[in-house]
């Protein structure tokens, strides 16, 4: 999500409290079956969409604890697998209640007729997603990434390769099952998520895995991500300056101090920038219209600039009468102490 809803809030508590049921699961203290079904009703309560996060967090913990696949594994798996079962059924007690209640009604499961149908879909989309991973990453990197963990096992022989593709499976699996019942939400940032988080997993277990060499540890956590994420900062940098040169002269010129800023969108707003080809969300521009506000700017040239109230949080389009590729190769109107900026 792009975190601006009210409900990320309720979303986060559903992970914390996802994040607890799998650790429980794997210390197995006092009256740890009960809390861990507890915790899960209560997320799944808030927020169904990570109920898959448990059952991946529990077979990763349950692989560092153990060192490898075993009994005990499995059946942490499968306490998990249960507990969030649990809570889905209570899940949809409460929404055919409070239905009934409000005369409200929904739903989101699809008919036991049409499951062989998004069977199918599921394994078609199945290449495409972990190709393309919803851009979340460069095509093909997170496949170049678990053939590059199998081939350190290969040649390293410090990391099971059972382990990764346990890790990898369950993750996978878990993700996918819930759109075998309803493809309601399938290929949205819940699915994006879990990709990440998978790719967040293999790097922690390479890390504690592979001993006595820095430099190889230290080479997973920046993988090839840093490259493009810096390539963005930087550019980000240079146009934020630029539009920092522009209001210092029309101060100059006009003996008039800027203290607003007005982002505005229109046709040719772009999320990318023209010169970097790749378009994963790691390569999003910070001065997009959809999340830019004057942050960015103000970061980068040590500024205070201010929304005005009436625009604040907004998306505001530019109106008709002001053609900003004709005013401005920037794309900037200066207006008495405001400056209104068309990423």
């Amino acid at each position: 999500e792009n975190m601006q809803f009210a409900e990320c809030m309720v979303m986060a508590i559903s992970v914390l409290m996802n994040t607890l049921v799998a650790k429980i699961i794997v210390e197995k203290n006092k009256n740890y079956i009960t809390k861990s079904i507890i915790l899960s009703i209560l997320s799944m309560l808030c927020y169904q969409g990570t109920m898959n996060w448990v059952v991946t967090l529990t077979c990763f913990l349950s692989i560092m604890k153990e060192k490898k696949l075993n009994k005990e594994v499995l059946k942490n798996i499968a306490l998990s697998a249960t507990c969030v079962v649990i809570g889905v059924i209570c899940d949809l007690i409460q929404i055919r209640i409070s239905g009934k209640l409000l005369n409200m009604t929904q739903n989101r499961r699809g008919s036991i007729k049409n499951i062989p149908k998004n069977i199918y879909y599921v394994f078609s989309s199945l290449g495409y997603i972990l190709t393309d991973t919803y851009n979340l990453f460069p095509k093909y990197i997170f496949i170049l990434y678990i053939i590059a963990l199998i081939s350190i096992d290969i040649s390293k022989g410090s990391l099971k390769l059972t382990n990764i593709l346990l890790i990898v499976i369950i993750a996978i699996a878990t993700t996918f099952a819930p759109y075998i019942f309803t493809k309601a939400g399938l290929g949205t940032a819940r699915m994006a998520f879990s990709i990440g988080a998978l790719i967040g997993l293999l790097i922690l277990y390479c890390y504690y895995n592979i001993p006595n060499n820095k430099k190889l540890k230290i080479s997973i956590c920046v993988i090839l991500f840093t490259y493009l994420i810096l390539k963005v900062n930087l550019q980000d940098k240079m146009e934020s300056k630029i539009i920092g040169q522009m209001i210092e002269e029309y101060e100059n010129e006009n003996n008039i101090k800027i203290q607003y800023i007005v982002i505005l969108y229109d046709g040719n707003s772009k999320a990318y920038y023209e010169n970097i080809k790749n378009s994963s969300a790691l390569c999003l521009r910070s001065l997009y219209p959809e999340w830019s506000r004057a942050g960015v700017i103000n970061y980068y040239n040590n500024r205070t600039l201010k929304e005005p109230k009436e625009t604040q949080g907004r998306y505001i389009h530019v109106p008709k009468d002001k053609e900003f590729d004709e005013l401005t190769e920037k794309r900037i109107i200066f207006h008495e102490d405001t400056v209104y900026y068309c990423p």
